[in-house]
């Protein structure tokens, strides 16, 4: 469920500037990373109930491995979720040209 909802929130993120406008205005760059916990509140305001930890558990080996250098899912490209000394978790999504 919560892998579905991240789709369909990076659907509409792809296809709703004013909706990316609003994310970074109030997130910061996606490119340049952002905490998970602040996507997964941004996104759940918006209808769009998932967390990033979970989907990140979702994933096998394989895929995480091949995250640490980016992957590509439906256009987008996604960086490995992050975490920093202090403790916060970050990802790093890339949209591309629009």
């Amino acid at each position: 469920m919560s892998h579905q909802a991240f789709e369909a929130f990076i659907k509409k993120l792809q296809q709703d500037g004013s909706l990316r406008k609003e994310l970074s205005d109030q997130l910061g760059d996606l490119s340049q990373g952002v905490k998970t916990d602040e996507l997964n509140e941004f996104a759940a305001t918006r209808g769009y109930d998932f967390k990033v930890q979970e989907i990140r558990d979702e994933l096998t080996d394989q895929q995480l491995d091949s995250v640490a250098g980016g992957i590509t899912i439906g256009g987008t490209q996604f960086h490995k979720v992050e975490t920093s000394p202090l403790g916060a978790t970050f990802i790093k999504i890339d949209f591309g040209k629009f």
